[in-house]
């Protein structure tokens, strides 16, 4: 039997597909594609208020801004989640401050490869106008807030098909083409009826040749450094189960990346990951040199959390999540 929470969530999986049923037929009846498309801002916004703290206001299509003037053209973002301290009086503004998020999301009705690449170019262009923050990893390796992709289902459904495959290589490409930096890259990305993928990021240090011994074989990759420090990023895809929805698994790792710097969402985005259990996922893995994507402080602090973790570990291959 799996936790109570499940169950609410199977409720609420089956809420968003008789809405998606509903809005699949008014596309198709009357061709009102942007009705639909706000449509469906409205399932995901009730989602999100009601599974969020209360304090975590959920609104649609705004424009994020960062705190200086930029050359970039501002866009519509479909969801914005406000952190708590964001003044009431700029919340109705069409336009938010990027220190006033907490996450934001690009959301379709249905999930294609048009609407992957616009979220991943998003994502990139997103973390663009921020303040870099430098000194620490987690500061200078993801985005201030989560940003995301969230569609309801998906076209592959014939038989043959791989929809899951379809997915996880999609974003990879479009990592490929739009991200430059690990802070670029999506975050966090749910169909509700088919699965939820989740960025990892992982420190890797290499002291030997590659190919010396089974462990090397599993690790390296020719874009690794040699004898160097690796930043290993992916989208993971976490397989759901009867009891785990994917709409579970999105809402465990949403708090799980939103308690990092919210610390009032830690004791219930660990319960969630307690109750989930999460089995492994798996997702196509992107190699950047550590010293071209952090800085020399944050490597230092990396290195001593190695240091510090060394006596417990005898592989030739040194790592950590971050």
């Amino acid at each position: 039997m799996g936790h109570k929470h499940h169950q609410w969530l199977k409720d609420a999986s089956q809420d968003i597909q008789k809405d998606y049923d509903q809005l699949f037929r008014t596309a198709a009846e009357s061709g009102r594609t942007q009705e639909v498309g706000h449509g469906n801002e409205r399932v995901w916004q009730r989602f999100l208020q009601n599974w969020l703290p209360p304090q975590y206001e959920v609104d649609t299509r705004k424009y994020i801004i960062g705190p200086r003037d930029s050359e970039a053209t501002p866009f519509e973002t479909d969801l914005v989640i406000f952190n708590p301290g964001y003044p009431k009086m700029l919340r109705g503004m069409n336009e938010v401050m990027s220190g006033g998020v907490a996450a934001a999301f690009s959301t379709k009705l249905t999930v294609r490869p048009d609407g992957l690449d616009e979220a991943a170019r998003h994502s990139a262009a997103l973390q663009k106008i921020v303040s870099p923050e430098r000194g620490h990893a987690r500061l200078e390796l993801w985005k201030p807030y989560v940003f995301g992709f969230l569609a309801a289902s998906h076209p592959w459904k014939g038989d043959g098909s791989t929809p899951a495959e379809n997915v996880a290589e999609h974003l990879h490409n479009n990592d490929l083409e739009h991200s430059h930096h690990p802070s670029e890259s999506l975050d966090l990305v749910c169909v509700a009826d088919l699965g939820t993928w989740t960025k990892t990021t992982y420190y890797l240090e290499h002291h030997g040749n590659p190919g010396d011994g089974e462990t090397d074989k599993a690790w390296w990759n020719p874009e690794m450094t040699a004898f160097g420090e690796t930043i290993a990023t992916s989208h993971t895809h976490i397989k759901s189960n009867d009891d785990v929805t994917p709409l579970a698994l999105f809402l465990s790792a949403l708090y799980g990346f939103m308690s990092w710097r919210n610390p009032d969402m830690s004791d219930i985005a660990n319960d969630f990951r307690r109750s989930n259990i999460e089995p492994a996922g798996s997702g196509f893995s992107r190699f950047w040199p550590a010293h071209n994507v952090l800085s020399d402080n944050a490597l230092l602090a990396m290195r001593g959390t190695l240091y510090e973790d060394a006596n417990r570990l005898d592989s030739k291959i040194q790592g950590h999540f971050i």
